[in-house]
């Protein structure tokens, strides 16, 4: 397994980072809320009511004085980033009657009316009102380098522990092939021994040796 797949690996598997990556949601859904202040809102409203009365005198004009009001209205409201705040409203009426003496029927009226303000002192000018998404973004930006900051140090250790597989492994065939190295010289310090080229004292080196290299690789392995 190289590297870079083990890497890779680390980065996809690893429940950690899949958590820290949720973390940058909440400061991003900040930024949206600071934007919310210059949302637009708007308003409606109709409502229809129908009455039945009795004639109370003869000026009603009908024998049974029906009517039907249905008023509307409507507005837009908004404030801008320079602080300016402006509403927007429109709207009308309609009425309707049975009696004989409305010149109008249905009578119908319309209105509309447009309103601004600009603060002077307080909430003045884009850069006060705007103070709020500089402070999102910015927590945004440090929740981004510190996440960066965590995965780095996280690549860190994986690409560390890695290499300490890797030296481990490396470190247990030098063991072997030391151990496979005494136990040959031993067998050749036999021989000798053997044949009377060697004293009996010398033969305590070698197989002191191939004990220690035993020793090493049981450690390394």
């Amino acid at each position: 397994l190289s590297l870079m797949d083990y890497l890779a690996l680390v980065m996809a598997k690893n429940t950690d980072i899949q958590l820290q990556m949720l973390s940058l949601e909440t400061p991003k859904n900040a930024i949206q809320r600071a934007f919310g202040v210059w949302d637009p809102r708007a308003t409606a409203q109709f409502t229809s009511t129908r009455a039945t009365t009795p004639p109370i005198s003869a000026l009603d004009g009908a024998a049974q004085l029906k009517t039907l009001n249905q008023p509307l209205a409507m507005s837009v409201s908004q404030t801008l980033p320079e602080g300016i705040n402006y509403t927007v409203s429109w709207g009308g009426s309609k009425t309707t009657s049975n009696s004989t003496f409305n010149n109008y029927n249905p009578a119908l009226s319309s209105n509309l009316a447009i309103q601004f303000s600009q603060p002077l002192l307080q909430n003045r000018g884009a850069y006060v009102n705007r103070l709020g998404l500089m402070s999102a973004r910015s927590r945004l930006k440090i929740s981004e380098f510190g996440l960066k900051g965590q995965m780095l140090n996280l690549v860190s250790a994986a690409e560390s522990a890695y290499w300490d597989v890797v030296s481990a492994r490396e470190n247990l065939k030098v063991a072997i092939g030391a151990r496979d190295v005494s136990a040959e010289f031993l067998k050749l310090s036999q021989k000798q021994l053997e044949l009377g080229a060697l004293s009996p004292l010398d033969i305590y080196n070698p197989q002191q040796q191939l004990a220690t290299n035993e020793v090493s690789v049981a450690q390394a392995r």
